[in-house]
């Protein structure tokens, strides 16, 4: 199991859509304190697994707001435990994809077990229409993979009122992993979260992993 905990100035609940048996398995929280008054609120959330070859990625549907913060968190099985991320980057949905360039930034990264996982976040997203008025104007985050994967995935997440200024927007982060044969705890461990900020966490289990 591989985990990993940012603080960025959100909140609310986060959970990804069931996967399928054989593809990895994504738990997610978001918990803000006095988020009522931070004026930051969840805005969109996507993703997919059972993904595979070079490209990881997947669409907002809607998009999200223009000025909005997004955190794409991909995962993936692979016996190299480096992180085979080239680079991220964001398109639209035309044929050929059309390049956004918005500047996506590793926060974390962890490999376990033959799971890695790897955080990016973008601050103040623009050029791209919001709202969309069709699938060709759907805003998608792409990961660009060194080498083939056999299984992975992504979960993106949207968000208003972060302040657009990463250096500020990006709080305390951390990451941990784990390995049992029986219920095992695989958490990042504690960090510091302002009053008003999101505390983000993901976490891979590795049982549908296997062989």
């Amino acid at each position: 199991m591989a985990a990993a905990l940012l603080a960025a100035g959100c909140g609310d609940v986060v959970n990804p859509k069931p996967s399928t048996p054989g593809t990895p398995e994504f738990a997610t929280a978001a918990a803000a304190a006095a988020a009522a008054s931070s004026g930051i609120t969840l805005d969109q959330t996507s993703g997919s697994l059972g993904q595979s070859g070079t490209m990881l990625g997947y669409p907002f549907n809607p998009n999200p707001h223009l000025g909005d913060a997004i955190v794409a968190t991909f995962v993936w099985k692979s016996a190299n435990p480096a992180n085979i991320i080239n680079s991220v980057t964001d398109v639209l949905m035309t044929s050929p994809f059309t390049p956004v360039g918005n500047h996506y930034k590793l926060v974390e990264f962890v490999s376990a077990g033959g799971i890695s996982m790897a955080t990016y976040v973008a601050t103040n997203v623009q050029n791209f229409p919001s709202p969309n008025q069709n699938d060709a104007q759907r805003l998608a985050v792409l990961a660009n993979l060194s080498t083939s994967v056999p299984d992975g995935g992504v979960l993106i997440s949207a968000w208003t009122g972060v302040s657009p200024d990463s250096a500020l927007a990006l709080g305390a982060h951390s990451r941990g992993s784990g390995a049992g044969s029986s219920a095992t705890v695989a958490d990042a461990g504690p960090i510091p979260v302002n009053a008003g900020a999101l505390a983000y966490a993901v976490n891979a289990g590795g049982e549908n992993l296997g062989a």
